[in-house]
């Protein structure tokens, strides 16, 4: 037999009161790291446009979006918010392909 002694419900909140905690603190967004990147499309442009949730001139964002790309502003869920030099959009990720500046 070992010599342990039991670990009690004591024993276990001192050891938990002197314990450093950061080692468990809450990890940063998944989709942090995709923002700041730049983002182009990956499906054809009437796909773009049937796809993309805008306010003001979707045509001009579109043309914009497909000949210069963009930046990724955010994500929210399924969805990446792109910001180009006429505005910002939002559209799936699947139709388009982040990759770093």
């Amino acid at each position: 037999m070992s010599d342990k002694k039991p670990f009690s419900l004591k024993d276990f909140r001192d050891w938990f009161e002197n314990k450093d905690l950061s080692e468990f603190s809450i990890k940063k967004d998944p989709n942090q790291k995709y923002i700041g990147q730049l983002a182009e499309a990956k499906v054809s442009q009437k796909k773009i446009a049937e796809k993309m949730e805008a306010e003001g001139n979707a045509e001009v964002l579109v043309s914009e979006f497909m000949q210069n790309g963009g930046t990724i502003k955010s994500i929210e869920g399924l969805d990446a918010v792109v910001l180009t030099e006429s505005g910002e959009f939002k559209i799936p990720k699947f139709c388009i392909k982040m990759h770093k500046a």
